[in-house]
């Protein structure tokens, strides 16, 4: 009879801690947060309790938005950002995954969900900073940006150039020692290419390079490209009207955080948010 009684008591503590632990601690917009969400909020961001829930307010605020303005995360672009964390760090999917789990103790559903957790959340800020910026930029604000800024905007036109391909980087790595000798192996062809029909990255090589300087050799599916810049055209600066929408895009960014800061604070300011436990 005593043993019973011990066995009933502990599995009436066991009982009435769970009901703590899942009790609702916060609501926000009638959405609860337990105590269970700031618990882990506190482990994971390691913040102390009042820190916590601050922050569980503005996820649960974001989460709202997110609710509000309709915004979805298709399953492949889960599998895209994954990839792209996986090519960043030069692993395999698999690899990554098992990372994941042995370091941050996290399995692969886990892991997906806190990707898309945080593809919901760029979007929702990307909605939220286009949304509020582009009513209150004006024809005055971009072009003072683009007075202030007019460095950034000058560019080269073109740029002449002799390109070196082989399957032999060693015959490249020769050609930069001894430009004279005239290799069997090595493809060369002159170019006059133009700003912009170049990508970004051989626009900023072009740019950072000497006229008569060889650039770095470069690996292209299965051979070595390497380029000797003759000439680069004089600098050219842009017209105003010719890039308003870049101006406008960097305006924007210029912006971020205080629209969004801003928007979270105003709507923080209206939510209806009751503390029901510490």
């Amino acid at each position: 009879m005593y043993k019973k009684i011990l066995v009933s008591l502990a599995l009436f503590s066991s009982v009435s801690f769970a009901g703590l632990i899942d009790a609702i601690a916060i609501t926000v917009n009638n959405d609860p947060i337990t105590l269970v969400d700031l618990s882990k909020i506190k482990e994971q961001n390691r913040v102390d309790n009042q820190q916590a829930k601050k922050l569980a307010i503005k996820l649960k605020l974001q989460e709202q938005e997110v609710k509000k303005r309709g915004i979805e995360v298709l399953d492949i672009e889960v599998t895209d950002q994954l990839k792209k964390i996986a090519d960043s760090n030069k692993l395999s999917v698999m690899q990554l995954l098992g990372q994941v789990s042995s370091q941050q103790g996290l399995t692969t559903e886990q892991f997906k969900k806190l990707l898309k957790q945080q593809i919901q959340q760029q979007k929702l800020f990307q909605s939220i900073y286009f949304e509020k910026s582009k009513s209150n930029i004006s024809d005055e604000e971009l072009k003072e940006y683009y007075n202030l800024h007019i460095n950034e905007f000058i560019y080269h036109d073109s740029f002449d150039v002799i390109e070196y391909k082989s399957l032999d980087v060693k015959a490249l790595q020769s050609l930069i020692q001894n430009p004279l000798i005239f290799n069997q192996n090595i493809i060369q062809k002159n170019h006059t290419l133009k700003h912009n029909m170049l990508s970004k990255k051989l626009v900023d090589m072009f740019t950072s390079m000497e006229n008569g300087s060889f650039s770095q050799i470069i690996p292209v599916q299965n051979q070595y490209v390497l380029f000797y810049l003759q000439k680069k055209s004089a600098l050219k600066i842009p017209k105003f009207e010719e890039i308003a929408k870049d101006l406008e895009k960097r305006v924007i960014e210029s912006k971020r955080e205080t629209i969004l800061t801003n928007y979270f604070e105003d709507i923080e300011s209206k939510a209806k948010i009751r503390y029901l436990r510490d």
